[in-house]
């Protein structure tokens, strides 16, 4: 049985490994397929081109990307796989911009700092801005003090990465700013356009009460291949749902980690929580249609 993991960052986003290290520690833990999935950049893909590591990696190794996206007031991501190199990347230099989202980040977390300081929140009054979102330094900070956790929804205290999407929520007491991210159908389109497939990330983490509603909308509107269904964070009674959704509406299925290195400690390269397993039969499915770049 193949080791696979379809959802992996690095130090080109929000992760800590560089691109060649992920390469190494992935071959020590024998992957035999993966995806580096950064957000919003694809940068790793060009560092890795002419490295040993890459020449040494004996697996399969796919493009991928991790797009932010709006689908109405929701955030969600959209993983793109199988593209074109070149053709995705002048898509990100008109719409995910670095500087310019950069700037939008900052601008964002001084929003987010002046406000959590009026609501009363304990924080360093000099807390300053950690690339690459907004809430980055938040989720270290805020959870240094036990008052700031009284106020918070209890998965929301389990899981700090989750804060970003709390504070984008309208109908969450954090709520504090909207989103600027391309519609969803847009973002799908242009993976498309560019030869791969997109696929709706981690649908779970979503904060809807109808998560099967949300996921045939989004799935119907924006024309998406696939879901990522096996995912570190997604309970039994949730793969289970989300494979129906899959089956019902002819969508093919993806699965990975979400590994940040050490920035999510918690969550193992290749193994998730400790059990992730990806089916080697439905990743095969519509990962021969695609190219590699090992």
């Amino acid at each position: 049985m193949s080791q696979i993991d379809l959802h992996i960052h690095t130090r080109e986003s929000d992760g800590t490994d560089t691109p060649e290290q992920l390469i190494s520690n992935a071959r020590e833990l024998g992957l035999d397929f993966l995806s580096i999935t950064d957000h919003n950049v694809i940068s790793a893909y060009d560092r890795l081109r002419h490295s040993k590591e890459l020449r040494a990696f004996s697996g399969r190794i796919i493009t991928g990307v991790e797009f932010c996206a709006t689908f109405g007031s929701l955030l969600v991501e959209i993983l793109g796989y199988g593209f074109d190199l070149s053709q995705m990347q002048k898509y990100i230099d008109l719409r995910f911009h670095p500087q310019e989202m950069e700037q939008k980040e900052k601008e964002i977390f001084a929003l987010i700092k002046e406000e959590l300081q009026k609501r009363g929140f304990k924080l360093d009054p000099d807390l300053e801005y950690v690339a690459p979102f907004a809430t980055e330094a938040f989720e270290k900070e805020l959870w240094k003090y036990p008052e700031n956790l009284k106020r918070f929804p209890e998965e929301l205290v389990k899981y700090p990465e989750m804060l970003y999407r709390y504070m984008n929520d309208p109908h969450c007491v954090l709520y504090m700013f909207d989103s600027y991210f391309p519609p969803c159908g847009e973002v799908v389109a242009a993976i498309q356009e560019a030869g791969g497939l997109a696929f709706l990330a981690h649908p779970f983490t979503y904060l809807v009460t109808d998560h099967r509603k949300m996921v045939e909308e989004i799935s119907a509107e924006s024309a998406l291949d696939g879901l990522e269904v096996f995912y570190a964070l997604h309970a039994p009674e949730n793969i289970n749902l989300l494979l129906d959704i899959a089956r019902r509406h002819g969508l093919y299925v993806s699965g990975g980690s979400d590994y940040h290195g050490k920035n999510k400690p918690h969550i193992r390269l290749g193994a998730g929580l400790g059990d992730l397993s990806v089916p080697e039969d439905l990743i095969n499915l519509w990962a021969d249609k695609i190219k590699s770049v090992s």
